[in-house]
């Protein structure tokens, strides 16, 4: 994404309103950063997924078997899945998520942050709900679950069904 005035405007903004500041940015900051291209979607981003203090990621179209959990560290998701994928499916109308292996996600959701915001996922419900174990990778990622200071990129699900198949 390309720099823009309000795009500097906004980050002066955050980091006005984050500076001596740690927690979460509120649904009115997550809204207006989606405004702004930060947060991008293949889909339109609905209202119902913008929460009080985060935002709900969904799944793309397209799920990878893969033969191992991984952290990309220092290259692109899709390089390392090149290497241990074991085959993929598309699971727009369904799919089968076998108990215990190891699938990635494409998320539909990328993001284009500026240099003061990071962010943390948290796979809670998912977990409570359908005993899977899931979290968060990015390209060049060293820690699941943690999107670096100014990430530009896509997304990804890593998913591990616990105790039963997944459709």
């Amino acid at each position: 994404m390309n720099s823009t005035a309000e795009d500097k405007i906004l980050e002066s903004d955050l980091m006005a309103y984050l500076k001596g500041k740690s927690g979460y940015l509120p649904c009115q900051l997550i809204e207006q950063v989606h405004r702004q291209g930060m947060i991008q979607s293949r889909e339109p981003i609905n209202a119902s997924q913008i929460q009080p203090v985060s935002l709900d990621l969904r799944l793309g179209p397209k799920a990878f078997r893969i033969q191992c959990s991984f952290l990309p560290e220092n290259e692109p998701v899709e390089t390392k899945l090149k290497e241990i994928s074991l085959y993929d499916f598309d699971i727009t109308d369904g799919g089968i998520l076998e108990k215990n292996a190891i699938y990635l996600i494409p998320l539909m959701e990328e993001l284009s942050l500026p240099s003061c915001l990071y962010g943390l996922a948290n796979s809670k419900s998912s977990t409570g709900r359908l005993d899977m174990f899931t979290r968060v990778i990015v390209d060049r990622g060293h820690r699941f679950d943690e999107i670096p200071l100014g990430y530009r990129g896509k997304l990804y699900l890593e998913i591990i069904p616990r105790s039963f198949p997944v459709k």
